[in-house]
């Protein structure tokens, strides 16, 4: 089983998560989270240099996010953008 897996059988605890210089994170890497939309209330992603904008169109989703904080992220053109969803 993957780890989304374990998040989903989980998902009503956790409301917190960071992810800091995962190096293999990749486009495509954080849709699971939307197994934690009515729990997730903060979310960092820094260091990650494999994403891209397009990564982020799952925070919308995220019905109960109240912070959202992305740096450092080299392949994020409009990180600004992505901030004001919240």
């Amino acid at each position: 089983m993957g780890d989304w897996f374990l998040l989903y059988l989980l998902g009503e605890n956790i409301d917190t998560v960071i992810f800091h210089n995962c190096k293999h994170l990749e486009d495509g890497g954080l849709e699971g989270l939307v197994h934690l939309k009515s729990t997730l209330k903060r979310l960092q992603v820094s260091g990650c240099y494999n994403l891209r904008d397009s990564c982020f169109d799952v925070v919308v989703l995220l019905s109960a996010i109240e912070q959202l904080r992305l740096f450092d992220l080299l392949y994020v053109k409009d990180i600004q953008d992505r901030k004001c969803v919240v």
